[in-house]
This record gives C-alpha cells, structure tokens and sequence, in this order.
C-alpha cells in the first residue's frame, strides 16, 4: 500500500480529540444501535469521551477488543451491522469511507460491487 493510501486510512482512525466527517457518521450509528445504552451523542464531528465510551460498549457487545478507537475491525463490525443500502447512502460521496464499513463484510462487499 502506497503512503498516500495509508495516510488516508489513518485519517479514519480515530481516538478522543479526532475531529472528522467520519465521526458524524459513528455517532449517528451508536445513537441508533440497540445494543448500545443511550448516550445522546452530539450530531457533530467531534470524537470526545462520551463517543469513546459509547464506542467501546459496541466494540464488547461484538466481541472486539475494547479499545474505544476506531480501527479496521471496528468499521467492519459497523458496517456489518448496516444494511446495504445504509452503506450505499451514508458512504455515497466518500469511496474511502465505503471501503471500511465493508472491508469484512462479504454480502455489503457484493452489493456495493466490491467483490
């Protein structure tokens, strides 16, 4: 992978004090995810400690380690928890964005004509 891929990935990693697009789209995610307590995260770019938390009780409620961070498997995981189209649409502008949340998700991967 060129460093110009890696950086852009890394740029979707985020931890307390990230402030991206992204970010919008987890908070949205973890505010309607039924297993996941309700936080009322703010509809904003900000990845602050309640996200963090709120996060980190998605990570243990699939099982993954519990860091509070998005990484690769933490996408995965939420876009496995996505329908389709609920990729298709959140990720429609942003080809990067589409990649993680099916990055381990065979039938969103075939739908979105990744695989």
């Amino acid at each position: 992978m060129n460093t110009n891929a890696l950086n852009l990935l890394r740029s979707y990693m985020f931890r307390v004090g990230s402030s991206h697009n992204g970010v919008r789209t987890i908070k949205t995610f973890l505010n309607a995810h039924p297993e996941v307590p309700t936080f009322d995260l703010k509809n904003d770019s900000v990845f602050d400690a309640k996200t963090q938390t709120a996060l980190a009780q998605f990570q243990k409620s699939k099982n993954l380690l519990t860091t509070g961070r998005m990484d690769l498997r933490t996408w995965s995981a939420v876009g496995e928890s996505m329908h389709p189209t609920q990729i298709n649409i959140i990720s429609a502008h942003d080809t990067t964005l589409r990649h993680l949340l099916t990055f381990g998700s065979k039938p969103a991967r075939e739908n979105c004509g990744i695989e």
